[in-house]
């Protein structure tokens, strides 16, 4: 591979992610170069290349293939992507929420905390496009290990009302959201006892 400008030459994430691509960087993620990893796919007949993150920021060919299956979809029932909209973060999403809650005049003040104190530092700065139900699953996992379900079950669906709120009233953001339930996933926040267990044993 020749390197130009910092980076290698686009190379393909081989059959089984077919139209995932990916360039490695002069930057290390770990041990390795880091990768920025692209899609493409058509829409009207022309040729679009989206980039969709970095190693370094979680990106994986399987995440990167999940995106490019959504994009396909949409363009399959009419919709055709808003690359200049982008994807929000859950920051992005945050903001809208709770300046709509205030509006509204309700007390938000456990929510900011809770928002504050465990979603913000994980998620905040993450675009929704990034987020894959995968690491909901792993984020929660891990607060069970310190937190009552009940805790956790108000943590996880905070994140899903806050996406769900900013989705409706920003029609340019079409993303999925990563929190919604998803029981085979591990990401359900609607089947919690008040037990400590573990939701990924047999």
């Amino acid at each position: 591979m020749t390197p130009s400008m910092g980076t290698t030459q686009r190379e393909k994430a081989g059959d089984r992610y077919r139209g995932v691509y990916f360039r490695e960087l002069a930057t290390f993620h770990g041990k390795k170069p880091d990768r920025a990893w692209e899609i493409i796919y058509f829409v009207n007949g022309k040729t679009v290349t989206e980039k969709v993150g970095r190693s370094s920021t979680g990106m994986t060919a399987r995440k990167a293939f999940e995106i490019l299956t959504q994009r396909k979809a949409s363009i399959a029932n009419g919709e055709v992507p808003s690359l200049k909209a982008g994807s929000p973060t859950l920051d992005d999403c945050w903001e809208l929420y709770r300046t709509w809650a205030k509006l509204q005049g309700k007390h938000i003040v456990p929510e900011e905390n809770r928002y504050r104190l465990h979603l913000a530092a994980p998620f905040g700065g993450r675009k929704l496009i990034h987020i894959d139900p995968s690491d909901v699953a792993t984020f929660k996992t891990d607060k069970l290990k310190a937190l009552s379900p009940q805790s956790v079950k108000h943590i996880l669906a905070l994140a899903r009302r806050v996406v769900t709120h900013a989705l409706e009233v920003k029609n340019r953001w079409r993303d999925m959201n990563p929190f919604e339930f998803n029981e085979k996933r591990g990401t359900s926040v609607g089947k919690l006892n008040n037990e400590r267990v573990r939701f990924f044993s047999p």
